[in-house]
């Protein structure tokens, strides 16, 4: 949401007092390109024929939802924690997700079928959310473990059948703080680059912290295919 609000125009990338420059909005697609470059491909299959259909999609944000089982039909323990691993393994391999009215182009009529979701390249800045809202509007408290340094994750070639290992390190967190009437409060952790510390921000006001991982909106930038840096 936070990107969407901030991307810029393509036509309209300016800065107030200043003339257009072709060089800035040059340098400012390239840095948004790095969140939009994802790819997403959804396969729906139809459960009478076995037809396939396949799209890819491209993403700026990646939304990761807990597994039905568990965290949302039943109450949980808030302290049973999910690997981050996990949660996008879900995504990918979500058994949830039937549909009971998918229009075949093989079959007359409309069938029951499986819709899927794989990430078939990630880009070189990662931002992932993670909806904790349950569809009674209540809140999945229970806390996701991910590193700082060293997730590992695949970029997978179609064309070969090869995986190509992406490491992504942590770079910045995002929090936000629900409030009553669908307001909230948004707070961000970020590390420094030079001195290796760890600030959190909070409006106009900004602490040095230990951060040990605990925020639920982050951002993983992606420096090479061997090697990444992770900011909180």
């Amino acid at each position: 949401m936070l990107l969407d609000e901030v991307l810029p125009s393509t036509e309209n990338l300016t800065i107030h007092g200043y003339p257009y420059d072709n060089e800035l909005h040059s340098r400012m697609r390239d840095f948004w390109n790095m969140f939009e470059s994802g790819q997403i491909e959804q396969k729906i299959t139809c459960l009478r024929c076995n037809n396939v259909s396949k799209t890819i999609n491209s993403f700026m944000s990646l939304q990761l939802q807990f597994p039905y089982q568990h965290f949302h039909d039943v109450a949980m323990n808030t302290r049973m924690t999910i690997s981050l691993i996990d949660l996008i393994r879900h995504f990918q391999c979500n058994d949830d997700d039937e549909l009971t009215n998918y229009d075949c182009a093989h079959c007359i009529g409309r069938q029951r079928a499986t819709k899927t979701y794989r990430i078939c390249h990630y880009p070189d800045i990662l931002c992932i959310r993670i909806g904790r809202v349950r569809n009674d509007n209540s809140i999945i408290k229970n806390p996701v473990q991910y590193p700082l340094t060293g997730l590992e994750l695949n970029d997978v070639d179609e064309s070969n059948g090869t995986a190509e290992q992406c490491v992504f390190n942590l770079i910045a967190a995002v929090n936000h703080e629900p409030a009553t009437n669908d307001r909230g409060h948004y707070t961000a952790v970020t590390k420094h680059q030079s001195t290796n510390t760890w600030c959190e921000y909070n409006d106009d006001v900004v602490y040095r912290i230990k951060f040990h991982g605990k925020k639920e909106e982050f951002f993983i930038s992606k420096i090479s295919k061997h090697g990444f840096d992770f900011i909180l």
